[in-house]
């Protein structure tokens, strides 16, 4: 018996389980291939909507729990030529004025109208006037809110001390505010 001959006795006596590790490794192929595919598009679609998301924004300055003076905006817009939005943000809790539904963690955002200039697109709504909010609508469907209605908005009261800080005041931490709805974004 040669070498040649033993070599295909093998095969075809083994042929099974050959052809068995040979499909499964063009299936795991093929769904891996698939995946990364898959995985590809996706991500794709979610740069883009994170891309459409931030509108012309190209940087963004978090102040945590420190405030920026409001002529700190036209400084730097003069220094890089470029359109500077301030914007505060701060934690906040939502109810109903009647208490039936509530929010935590909503994040409260302090704009002018130079904000809705970076989207590109003028809102569907009016500017709000004071005592007015715009809910955006996971937030207007929660609390089941819509334009007229009255919510309370609580806060936390900003301090120059830090509230881990000993030394710090411990009672009236929080604000709160009743609020007209004046649309849903």
């Amino acid at each position: 018996m040669t070498t040649g001959t033993l070599i295909l006795r093998s095969l075809r006596f083994h042929a099974r389980s050959h052809l068995g590790a040979l499909l499964g490794a063009a299936v795991g192929s093929a769904v891996l291939i698939g995946a990364l595919i898959v995985g590809d598009s996706v991500r794709a679609s979610l740069r883009e909507m994170a891309l459409a998301r931030l509108g012309k924004t190209h940087l963004a300055l978090a102040s945590d729990d420190r405030f920026f003076r409001a002529a700190l905006a036209q400084t730097l817009e003069s220094a890089l030529s470029a359109a500077v939005v301030p914007a505060l943000q701060l934690p906040a809790t939502a109810n109903t004025a009647d208490g039936a539904a509530r929010a935590n963690r909503v994040q409260l955002l302090g704009v002018d109208d130079r904000f809705w200039k970076l989207a590109g697109q003028t809102p569907a709504f009016s500017t709000p006037g004071p005592e007015q909010i715009i809910l955006n609508e996971r937030l207007a469907e929660q609390l089941k809110a819509k334009a007229g209605d009255a919510i309370i908005v609580r806060l936390a009261k900003p301090s120059q001390l830090s509230r881990d800080a000993p030394i710090s005041p411990q009672e009236d931490q929080s604000l709160a505010l009743r609020l007209t709805v004046s649309g849903v974004a």
